[in-house]
């Protein structure tokens, strides 16, 4: 598919190097790996499928003080070598049926299995190399895809602090969201190399990536049949450790060139915020823009699918609530514009209202409240927590930092759902009141569920635990004044002309964590603030 796809790509004179920047002087060391080092990568192994040797990582697990020694000289010897063994490079892709029809193989999704030692020698190489990516401050700030310490949450809280604001200016938001084609596989080898290179990994370290990336081959399973095997020509290897990170080294140079907007980035996920006072100004501002990352896609050998990549115009509800249409294309293409989009598994609406979020959320919860009324009958009031837990508070409090303080008329939904559920959990009459029911089952109701992962937020802010780019949204007292006030050392309180502001992480943020008793907020440890926190809410 990689090749096929990569052929239709558009040709192009421009070479990929020339929107290269920031060219990293310093080279990679590859350390020598230590006993103790594949010890330690063999207890985080997941317990997952065997690759074409049979070795699952469940049975390596018992025996890895015993085959540690070995494991590190073959490390070593790789590393030194600059050479990856062709048997670490083939990869078992087993199908597993989605939906549909059966005998439809678009319906099957692929899953590519490689050998056990391949991940360990991936893993060790992995630790390295994203050290020396942030060592020297490589990867772009607002890549949120496959990096410690970046999650979904942040990056739609960055989305929505960013919009409020610049509405809140009175200035116009224009999102364009962008659908790449299978971009995973149709990564150039050669070009990554060569910016692998600009980035500072350069003799027997480059020897290995090449290596590591020419000669793979991957071969299907099937009902008990294996296919023949095939080399993999083009993209970054599936189901590997290497492979994400490696993909985001190959688009991270997409930021050099969009000098009129807002990247935002999670893996192939790639989308562009403009703001602007005057809409011809910024549809031409887009345009020109888009024309630019073209021809960057082009370059690199990238595919854009044009007709679901689309564009939506933030508004206040009661402004603007008829604005026209933005003339935007690509290569004479026009984008579709849309009020609604699913980003990071979270359905964004043009005016930030989150009200298809939360009917989408109460469609799942109302599933679960049929599967709790039955099996009510037959579990403990134990299990059914767990069943909760299992089926229902994920979707209450994935990214809720963002949609769970909208309006009441939309909450409303979900809350009367989930004071189903914890009817059917205490076995309680269908009109009962809550209030007691969530504090005795030690359940979080959705306004605490809220105000728990706003907290979490504040206190990881509050201890350095965020990336860098979160280092100044809020501000303390003693930063605006010099009044020696009780109040000094509070987080100031933005001013807010709109309420879309004011239901941000920037407000709510400031509003929760100055309210906190000193004793909750100078927590020692986040397991510790997490513990005390709950505890006081349900109280």
């Amino acid at each position: 598919m990689g090749p096929n796809l990569a052929q239709k790509i558009a040709k192009t004179s421009v070479k990929p190097e020339s929107f290269l920047k920031n060219k990293i002087t310093d080279s990679f060391f590859l350390a020598p790996v230590t006993e103790d080092e594949i010890i330690k990568t063999f207890t985080n192994l997941k317990n997952g499928a065997a690759g074409w040797d049979g070795f699952r990582a469940d049975i390596i697990k018992k025996v890895k003080h015993i085959i540690a020694p070995s494991i590190t000289h073959i490390c070593n010897l790789s590393f030194s070598l600059g050479y990856v063994p062709r048997e670490m490079k083939l990869a078992n892709v087993v199908p597993i049926f989605k939906a549909g029809d059966n005998m439809t193989f678009t319906n099957y999704r692929p899953v590519s299995v490689l050998p056990l030692v391949s991940k360990v020698l991936e893993r060790v190489m992995y630790t390295r190399l994203l050290n020396f990516l942030n060592k020297h401050k490589i990867l772009y700030e607002y890549q949120f895809g496959f990096r410690n310490c970046y999650s979904t949450y942040m990056a739609l809280i960055t989305l929505v602090d960013r919009i409020s604001n610049a509405l809140d200016k009175g200035e116009s938001v224009v999102g364009i969201f962008l659908d790449f084609s299978k971009a995973f596989d149709t990564v150039d080898h050669d070009i990554l190399l060569n910016k692998l290179q600009h980035y500072g990994i350069r003799g027997n370290a480059h020897d290995w990536f090449k290596s590591y990336l020419i000669g793979r081959e991957q071969y299907v399973t099937f009902s008990g049949t294996k296919s023949d095997t095939t080399k993999v020509k083009c993209g970054v290897p599936q189901g590997s450790i290497l492979g994400p990170l490696l993909f985001l080294i190959y688009i991270n140079d997409l930021y050099h060139i969009a000098h009129n907007s807002f990247p935002l980035l999670f893996a192939d996920d790639t989308n562009l915020f403009f703001t602007g006072k005057n809409n011809d100004v910024l549809t031409n501002t887009v345009n020109n823009e888009l024309a630019i990352i073209t021809g960057w896609l082009e370059s690199n050998k990238l595919s854009l699918n044009i007709k679901k990549t689309n564009y939506m115009l933030f508004t206040f509800r009661s402004r603007n609530k008829n604005a026209s249409d933005l003339d935007i294309k690509i290569k004479s293409n026009s984008v579709e514009r849309v009020y609604m989009s699913k980003f990071l598994g979270i359905m964004i609406d043009c005016h930030l209202l989150w009200d298809s979020h939360i009917k989408h959320i109460n469609t799942k919860l109302s599933k679960t409240v049929g599967i709790l009324a039955k099996a009510r009958r037959y579990l403990p009031k134990e299990c059914l927590k767990d069943l909760y837990y299992t089926f229902a508070y994920p979707y209450l409090i994935y990214c809720n930092h963002v949609w769970g303080n909208t309006h009441k008329t939309y909450l409303d939904k979900i809350i009367k759902t989930q004071k189903k559920l914890i009817r059917i959990i205490s076995g309680s009459h269908y009109r009962a009141h809550t209030s007691d029911l969530f504090a005795n089952n030690k359940l979080l109701n959705m306004q605490q569920i809220y105000q728990y992962s706003i907290g979490i937020f504040m206190f990881k802010y509050c201890n350095d635990e965020l990336p860098n780019l979160f280092a100044n949204m809020f501000q303390k007292n003693s930063g605006i004044h010099t009044h020696n006030t009780r109040q000094q050392n509070h987080f100031h309180l933005p001013k807010f002309k709109n309420n879309m502001l004011k239901n941000s992480v920037r407000y709510q943020g400031v509003t929760l964590w100055n309210g906190l008793p000193d004793q909750l907020r100078e927590s020692k440890s986040l397991n510790s603030f997490k513990f005390n926190f709950k505890k006081s809410l349900l109280n």
